[in-house]
């Protein structure tokens, strides 16, 4: 029956569970189709349904929830289902848990990035930070994919991806540049003034947060582009500016393209 309650669903399950064939690793001699016919498996939304005939599959445990349902809504003809630990056996049995966290990041998620609020975006890319290793292989296609996809917001509003962001440790664009033009601080971390620098028990956390920028093309060269960009500046305002005017953070500017030019 459809009307079935969560709880009448997942004892019936767990029954089937624990009869799951250790040679055919099938429940009771059920088929996988079959079995998937019954109205009997909880989606992440709560609801009970049968899974035939469509994508489906637990979400990893570990993965963060942050703007789910807005990703999930852009995401048609797949069914997310609630991981229930006691029934392992018969979801593995089903390959209702062969996604990965990488699996995920790289089909669902990173396409449909932009409907996720900055808060949102800002814990999953933490996570990935904190999951990835340099030089390690697992998440590398997740990083690849991260390098195509908007992640941060530029000082015009539009969602970017980080390689049209600066290092805020090269010092010519820390001069140069707005604070809008850097990336965003981690999750939990904070400038302790308005160049940027973090405060010192933060360092470590933007250290690593850098480094993970970094491999996904964050710019630390001042490219010729760049330095076109900046050099119009000064020519479009250098022969205005006088030392002792109101401009004197533009003149200041324009003397430090110089000197690094």
């Amino acid at each position: 029956s459809t009307d079935l309650t969560v709880s009448a669903a997942l004892s019936v399950l767990k029954f089937f569970d624990s009869h799951v064939d250790s040679r055919t690793c099938t429940p009771l001699g059920f088929k996988a189709e079959e079995l998937k016919e019954l109205p009997l498996f909880e989606t992440v939304s709560g609801h009970i349904r049968g899974i035939a005939k469509v994508d489906s599959f637990c979400l990893p445990d570990a993965l963060p929830t942050s703007g789910s349902k807005k990703w999930m809504e852009r995401t048609l003809y797949t069914v997310f289902l609630k991981l229930q630990p006691q029934l392992v056996s018969l979801y593995r049995s089903l390959k209702l848990t062969d996604k990965s966290l990488q699996d995920v990041y790289q089909q669902y998620i990173l396409n449909n990035f932009d409907v996720l609020a900055e808060e949102e975006r800002m814990r999953h890319l933490y996570f990935i930070q904190s999951h990835w290793k340099a030089g390690e292989k697992e998440w590398s296609d997740v990083m690849e994919q991260l390098k195509i996809t908007p992640c941060f917001v530029t000082s015009d509003g539009v969602l970017s991806c980080v390689c049209k962001f600066f290092d805020p440790t090269v010092d010519l664009f820390v001069l140069m540049l707005d604070v809008k033009k850097f990336p965003p601080f981690p999750p939990g971390a904070s400038a302790v003034n308005k160049n940027g620098l973090p405060k010192p028990e933060d360092e470590e956390k933007w250290t690593s947060w850098l480094r993970f920028l970094r491999c996904l093309d964050l710019q630390q060269v001042a490219e010729p582009e760049v330095f076109i960009i900046l050099s119009k500046s000064l020519a479009d305002t250098g022969g205005n500016l006088l030392a002792g005017d109101s401009k004197a953070a533009e003149w200041k500017k324009n003397q430090n393209l110089c000197f690094f030019i």
